[in-house]
């Protein structure tokens, strides 16, 4: 299947197919304290400022980089998972390793909270812009997606349902499914479990 002009249409149009209150409350008690929290530009401007100011460490996109671990990395698990220890470590530092304080602005700084959250997370953490209803149509018609795949009871039975896609799988992931000959997905999709990681 031939998608890569409509990545972002098709993407857009997956990401909504959970409903919208089974995103607001996935695994989340109370509400994200971070006024940027699934704001896609902002997203957009935090992985900006991410690889303008965090590179000189951290590796682009949330990649390993020569001096610091990767922020993103599959089925890696954070000691900071929640926004609020991620603004903690970007504005007062990791006591005990390099990660120093940083002088960002507080906006700024929940705009690369919020980027790392998406990095971390599924694709529900990440939002995409692009025309739903176009999505919808090319996964119908020339695409031929649905005569494989399910959504919402509508659909194929030979390729995996994707009604619960944007839950279960990282952002990175699904644009890899479409453009990916070989894509497999070798580790869980995108989760902010507790561990031990830094």
């Amino acid at each position: 299947m031939k998608l890569c002009g409509y990545l972002q249409i098709i993407t857009a149009g997956l990401l909504i197919v959970l409903p919208a209150s089974a995103q607001r409350n996935r695994g989340a008690a109370e509400p994200n304290p971070n006024p940027f929290a699934n704001n896609a530009d902002a997203i957009a401007e935090g992985r900006e400022i991410y690889n303008n100011i965090c590179t000189a460490c951290h590796g682009k996109d949330g990649q390993a980089g020569d001096r610091a671990l990767a922020l993103g990395a599959p089925a890696r698990r954070y000691e900071r998972s929640t926004d609020p220890q991620i603004f903690d470590a970007i504005q007062k530092g990791i006591p005990g390793t390099m990660m120093p304080a940083n002088r960002l602005p507080e906006n700024d700084a929940w705009k690369v909270t919020a980027y790392i959250h998406g990095l971390r997370g599924t694709a529900i953490d990440t939002p995409a812009k692009g025309d739903v209803a176009h999505g919808q149509e090319i996964f119908s018609g020339k695409g031929k997606c649905v005569d494989c795949h399910m959504i919402n009871g509508k659909g194929g039975l030979s390729g995996p349902d994707l009604s619960n896609l944007a839950a279960i799988r990282k952002y990175s992931s699904i644009i890899d499914a479409l453009t990916k000959v070989k894509h497999r997905v070798a580790t869980d999709g995108g989760s902010h479990a507790q561990a031990l990681s830094r």
